[in-house]
């Protein structure tokens, strides 16, 4: 019984402290997350410096200084703050979510998998954790299925995501699925005209298809658009379609 009431006791006296640590923070934060939205990153860190001294469990605090820290390509700081989010909650998908973007900018695309499936277990209603995992997979430049089976589940969440139809534009093109690939590049102009890649995608494309005329067309489109990459392709494609 004893024990009872100083388990008790040390409770009533922590819980105070514990308000007292977070409104302390909640000025210093509310700062930084202002700061950070108008790209003054540097001096939105020194805010949630404060507000993580004074509320070391504070996990807002922890999680935005590591995504701060992440925007100026302070990839292990970020991802020392993002596993001391975890510590606090080893559920906290986002963090897992940050981590596998540091391994990811740090070309170890193995490690970063795990983390964005680490992120997919917490969260699975979130298309940009199947998204990421599915780039994470292409550059290990293995498992294209599987990949294409996160895109594809990212597009299901989020059916405007015009990069994800894109990488599934890809899969197709490299399965030889040339249709399936133009599906997919169309669907991309269909969401954003101005995307250049997706016009150079579908010459690609049309050209595996010998069709000549729509391949230059596309090309061109792509130039036009500033997709310099596509000059030597529509100069070729454009003579084909010419000559026949």
């Amino acid at each position: 019984m004893k024990n009872l009431y100083i388990f008790l006791f040390l409770a009533f006296i922590s819980l105070p402290i514990a308000i007292a640590q977070n409104e302390a923070a909640k000025p210093h934060y509310d700062k930084a997350v202002t700061l950070h939205r108008q790209g003054k990153t540097e001096e939105a860190i020194k805010e949630l410096d404060e507000a993580v001294h004074s509320d070391k469990e504070n996990i807002d605090a922890l999680f935005e200084r590591g995504v701060c820290k992440f925007d100026l390509g302070d990839f292990r700081g970020s991802e020392v703050d993002m596993l001391k989010c975890l510590k606090i909650n080893d559920h906290h998908a986002k963090s897992y979510f940050y981590i596998g973007l540091c391994y990811l900018k740090a070309e170890y695309p193995t490690v970063a998998t795990e983390y964005f499936s680490n992120a997919i277990k917490c969260d699975p209603s979130d298309y940009i954790y199947f998204y990421y995992r599915g780039v994470a997979i292409c550059e290990l430049k293995s498992d294209y299925k599987f990949a294409q089976a996160d895109f594809e589940k990212a597009v299901e969440l989020n059916p405007n995501h015009t990069d994800s139809y894109v990488y599934l534009g890809n899969i197709a093109f490299k399965f030889k699925d040339y249709q399936k690939a133009l599906s997919n590049d169309n669907k991309v102009l269909d969401l954003d005209p101005n995307y250049a890649l997706a016009y150079f995608n579908l010459g690609m494309a049309y050209d595996a298809l010998k069709d000549y005329t729509n391949a230059c067309r596309s090309f061109n489109s792509a130039l036009k658009l500033g997709y310099a990459t596509a000059t030597e392709f529509a100069d070729k494609a454009c003579k084909k379609a010419s000559e026949n």
